[in-house]
């Protein structure tokens, strides 16, 4: 009897150590377990890729691009006085005679005080033409060119044109400004047969715009 209860627990003694070993070796193999689950789970975290697609993902901020300004193509513009613009036609075109411009008060203009009357006067000394024909025509350009110049128009009074020995004109830009509007300047010898339609003598009465006349001197009767 007394040899069965010591086996018995020699036994139980045994059977309690061998638990003891398994489950201290359980819990460590749960503690390693835990342990590499949570390394994972670091790892996993730090290591994580963003599921948004590339395509959608907005920019913080914007690239500003500065764009030069485009070169113009046109030039500055360049003014020039229009009483200046008449002494050059003149000076470069008809040389040899004396220009004078004055204002509606009979004084010599300044730039800016219109309507002007502009005076030609040909040279005694040294003659701008040698002939009738040619005092005729270079008077007609004259006129011609100072009212169809789109610059110098609008600011006429009239234009009076002396060619010593040869003839005298006068237009006034109540005639002047529609023959070039309408396109009537057609030529000298049309313009001086009308000239001659209306009656050559002179005729200073009247506002300066309405004094249209011509007359012929010396070489030209």
């Amino acid at each position: 009897m007394k040899k069965i209860i010591k086996s018995l627990l020699i036994f139980l003694v045994g059977f309690f150590i061998i638990g003891t070993i398994l489950g201290a070796i359980g819990s460590r193999n749960k503690k390693v377990e835990v342990n590499d689950n949570t390394e994972k789970e670091t790892i996993s975290e730090n290591i994580s890729v963003s599921s948004t697609p590339i395509s959608n993902i907005e920019p913080t901020s914007e690239i500003q691009i500065t764009r030069l300004p485009k070169p113009t193509d046109k030039p500055a513009s360049i003014s020039i006085k229009v009483t200046e613009k008449i002494n050059n036609i003149i000076s470069e075109k008809y040389t040899g005679f004396e220009i004078t411009i004055w204002n509606k008060n009979s004084d010599l203009a300044s730039e800016g005080q219109t309507p002007y009357e502009v005076v030609l006067n040909g040279s005694f000394n040294k003659p701008v033409v040698s002939s009738c024909d040619q005092a005729k025509k270079t008077s007609y350009y004259i006129l011609e060119t100072l009212y169809k110049d789109e610059e110098i128009k609008p600011t006429l009074s009239r234009i009076l044109i002396t060619i010593p020995s040869y003839l005298r004109v006068s237009l006034g830009a109540g005639d002047g400004k529609p023959m070039a509007d309408q396109g009537n300047f057609s030529g000298p010898t049309n313009f001086w047969n009308i000239m001659e339609s209306i009656g050559l003598k002179e005729n200073e009465s009247g506002e300066m715009r309405n004094r249209t006349w011509g007359s012929y001197l010396a070489n030209c009767e």
